[in-house]
C-alpha cells in the first residue's frame, strides 16, 4: 500500500467576507474556509481535481513572502510561516 499522506491536521478556521461583482456589483461574499496540513511522502506531487488549485510546488519562505496568491492562500501561508 502506497502511502500519500502523513500526518494530517487541521490548521484552522478562516472566514472572509468582502463585496463580490456578481449581481451587477451588489453581490456580497462570505466565506468559511477550513484548512488542513499534511506532509506529502517524499517526491509525491499533488495532483488538482477540482480546479481549485491553480499548482502545487515546494517554495522556500523567502520566495513565499513574494509570491502572488489569493487572499485565502496568504492568510494560511502567513500562519505556516508564523507570521501575525
Amino acid at each position: 500500500m502506497l502511502l500519500i499522506c502523513t500526518t494530517v491536521r487541521h490548521g484552522g478556521t478562516i472566514m472572509t467576507a468582502r463585496p463580490s461583482a456578481d449581481g451587477a456589483g451588489q453581490g456580497y461574499l462570505r466565506e468559511r474556509l477550513e484548512w488542513y496540513h499534511c506532509t506529502v511522502s517524499g517526491g509525491l506531487v499533488p495532483e488538482n481535481q477540482d480546479g481549485e488549485v491553480e499548482q502545487s510546488c515546494v517554495m522556500a519562505p523567502d520566495d513565499m513572502l513574494q509570491g502572488a496568491f489569493t487572499l485565502e492562500a496568504a492568510l494560511i501561508s502567513a500562519n505556516l510561516l508564523g507570521l501575525p
